[in-house]
């Protein structure tokens, strides 16, 4: 059996709901990431996207920019999008659940780099750091220095993460994990 391949069709036979996200967070400005922010904000009523201080006048230039390819959302209806900056920390919380970004130091990728921290699940997301491969391989030789660094960084911001969550491997992975990838052990 063929499923459907006419976009046109498929997308008639949708039925889209606005999602309630308020804010879109942004680890690192690249693709596919970026894409995804951009679809919170093309898409979405009212999202704030929180980034890096410094990658604010580009995503202001970059969402205003029209869509080349056929009229979206943001085209026929256009709404500003709205940017968080990120130089050191900044918190978001609900009074239920707390969301603290931080911006990284010495990462080899790029200076521009968030982490996000959840204090209460004790849960870090980040992003091109740590990459989780499958279960059970052993810690890599030598250790990459952007792991060290995300280490680095838990420490002095007194972070006490019990899981990371990372965009990139497998999945969430609890701390000890992270700690024997990068030949620390308790």
């Amino acid at each position: 059996m063929i499923g459907e391949t006419d976009l046109a069709r498929l997308l008639a036979g949708l039925d889209p709901e606005l999602d309630e996200v308020e804010y879109g967070f942004e680890t690192v400005v690249e693709a596919p990431p970026l894409g995804d922010a951009f679809a919170l904000i093309r898409e979405a009523e009212g999202v704030t996207i929180v980034t890096h201080q410094s990658n604010v006048p580009y995503f202001e230039k970059t969402f205003q920019a029209p869509a080349t390819i056929s009229p979206d959302a943001q085209a026929k209806n256009p709404k500003p999008g709205t940017f968080q900056g990120v130089t050191d920390k900044y918190v978001l919380s609900d009074g239920t659940q707390t969301i603290e970004a931080y911006a990284t130091q010495g990462d080899m990728h790029t200076d521009e780099l968030l982490v996000f921290y959840l204090p209460k699940p004790k849960i870090l997301v980040e992003a091109d750091s740590y990459s989780p491969g499958p279960p059970n391989t052993p810690p890599p030789s030598p250790v990459p220095p952007n792991a060290v660094t995300l280490y680095n960084n838990i420490q002095r911001l007194k972070l006490n993460v019990a899981t990371i969550a990372p965009i990139h491997g497998r999945g969430p992975v609890p701390m000890s994990e992270f700690m024997k990838f990068i030949a620390k052990r308790s």
